[in-house]
């Protein structure tokens, strides 16, 4: 029979400082401001993720009135999703 030993060394954790970044203006530029200065909620997952989270919203009173909420549209930029915006 033969013994192997095996030397581990390790090092202790060391955190590594994360810099925070801010929005570029570039991408600040891009978002409209078609609806002045009211706040914006939009709304993005599965057909029933929105719907859920709409009348979440309506029961919690984020929203006094389903009007509120845009239409239930196809997401542009997530493939097999829906969106929703609710304007304050």
């Amino acid at each position: 029979m033969e013994v192997i030993k095996l030397s581990l060394s390790f090092e202790p954790f060391k955190p590594h400082k994360i810099k925070a970044k801010s929005m570029s203006s570039e991408f600040n530029e891009l978002l409209q401001r078609s609806h002045g200065d009211r706040l914006q909620i939009w709304i993005v997952g599965s057909r029933e993720e929105v719907l859920h989270t709409i009348n979440e919203f309506y029961v919690k009173k984020v929203a006094t009135d389903r009007s509120q909420f845009g239409p239930l549209i196809p997401a542009p930029l997530a493939t097999g999703k829906y969106m929703s915006l609710l304007m304050r």
